[in-house]
């Protein structure tokens, strides 16, 4: 490798930055006229340096793109990393792509699937996973060419028909779209009482708001174990508690009837 160190570190030509980076040149290229990563240090006419910096920034575009999350969201998610406060530097970059891996659940590739190949691993029909998806059970990554299926909504679908399979009408469980409504509270929450605060006194570099939401989540385990061991398995009489989905106005899908229910590939 012939980088040279200069005074931010390494000094990188267009084909070592493409090769760490794991991307092609056309792709630097690409994102150099997208605005996605600073323009490189030119030394004259013909050659031109980058640095630790452009790297990092490659490797965040890369974790956001391995989550399928369209160039448009990426873009404003670099620009809102200095409209936060965060200095554009590379130590800060670093760390922030060990919290954009973090926040996305980020753990390895995700090669995209086809709807039916979602329904057949979760032994369910093209029209029950279009129900759970209508319901907010699903909610498959939104992209430019449309909704982006992965492993996770295997998983998902899979709990799903699990819970069917006890008994539980598909459409209860538009139940669950709670869970979407506690994770908005829980950003608020974070946003309003940690983020902004920072910003107002000028220590955004100060606290982590990873950190905190980790916090967050050690509670909420704590307290859904807390409860279980209150209420135990086999409680002396069935307890009177209201139906969470008395109230509920949302519009329900209607359930289509499907005489091959039982055959995944239908």
């Amino acid at each position: 490798m012939d980088s040279v160190p200069g005074a931010t570190g390494r000094r990188l030509r267009i084909g070592e930055l493409a090769r760490e980076g794991g991307v092609t040149r056309e792709t630097i290229h690409f994102y150099l006229r997208e605005g996605l990563i600073p323009a490189a240090e030119k030394v004259n006419a013909r050659v031109s340096y980058f640095d630790d910096g452009h790297l990092v920034r490659l490797r965040l575009i890369k974790a956001f793109q391995q989550a399928h999350i369209p160039l448009a969201r990426i873009r404003e998610q670099l620009e809102g990393m200095s409209r936060l406060g965060s200095p554009e530097t590379p130590a800060v970059r670093e760390r922030a792509l060990a919290v954009v891996t973090e926040f996305l659940s980020l753990d390895g590739e995700e090669p995209p699937l086809t709807p039916a190949e979602v329904a057949k691993r979760a032994s369910l029909t093209l029209e029950q996973l279009a129900d759970l998806e209508e319901l907010g059970v699903l909610q498959p990554q939104a992209t430019d060419q449309g909704p982006v299926y992965t492993a996770a909504e295997v998983e998902a679908a899979s709990a799903a028909r699990t819970i069917i399979d006890q008994g539980v009408a598909l459409e209860k469980l538009r139940f669950v779209r709670r869970y979407s409504e506690l994770a908005e509270q829980e950003l608020a929450f974070l946003l309003h009482h940690l983020i902004k605060p920072a910003i107002v006194a000028g220590r955004r570099d100060q606290v982590s708001a990873t950190l905190a939401n980790r916090g967050l989540m050690v509670l909420e385990a704590y307290l859904r174990r807390q409860h279980r061991r209150r209420t135990l398995l086999f409680p002396p009489e069935i307890p009177d508690l209201a139906d969470p989905l008395a109230d509920s106005t949302a519009r329900v899908p209607a359930m289509r009837e499907d005489p091959d229910a039982g055959d995944p590939g239908h």
